[in-house]
């Protein structure tokens, strides 16, 4: 029975935790668009890096409007939906870092975001954390260890009167995300740069 309790538990909280919920309400659609373009009017009407423009982003089945621009040296990322983003540094022809967050139990965690141009229409994106425990298994194991007793070493009339220690712990990992986005505007960043 415990051990169906604790099933049950770790199943609700990876539902929840990895579940796609975003709908997108009329009212997010608009802003989304008058977002796009502000970004297009202020930031991206003139020569473009590669990076730059707005890009349909897919993280598997999760789908979001992004967009980069440059100001500086620097490039700025926005995620439309959220005002969340960062920044990008370009440290060569067709490559960028910077950080973002990966999503976890409680609270998003920082990583190291890596971002290829792989060409005129395509980024592949890649958010990693090294060496990480996650929330979700820290919470999963702790649950599991207060509703599922360790075996019993002694036995005294039938009663358990020692259990043994439980010594396993979450096991730090490399926890990764991998997006791919595809250009939405310029629609050819060619043809967009020549007019520069």
């Amino acid at each position: 029975m415990k051990k169906k309790i604790v099933f049950l538990l770790v199943s609700l909280i990876f539902l929840f935790s990895c579940a796609s919920t975003q709908v997108n309400s009329p009212a997010l659609v608009l802003k989304i668009q008058e977002l796009e373009e502000k970004i297009i009017n202020q930031h991206l009407q003139k020569k473009l890096d590669p990076i730059e423009g707005i890009w349909q982003a897919n993280y598997g089945k999760v789908q979001r409007i992004e967009a980069f621009y440059k100001r500086g040296d620097t490039f700025i990322w926005v995620i439309l939906q959220n005002d969340g983003g960062g920044q990008v540094n370009k440290t060569s022809e067709y490559n960028y870092s910077g950080k973002c967050k990966i999503p976890d139990l409680f609270a998003p965690v920082e990583a190291d975001l890596t971002v290829l141009s792989a060409d005129d229409n395509t980024l592949n994106i890649t958010c990693v954390k090294k060496n990480y425990v996650s929330q979700s298994e820290t919470t999963s194991k702790a649950l599991s260890d207060i509703l599922i007793p360790a075996p019993c070493k002694l036995y005294y009339l039938g009663t358990c009167i020692m259990r043994e220690e439980k010594t396993s712990k979450p096991v730090a990992r490399d926890f990764e995300i991998r997006g791919v986005f595809k250009r939405l505007w310029p629609e050819n960043l060619k043809e967009h740069n020549s007019q520069y």
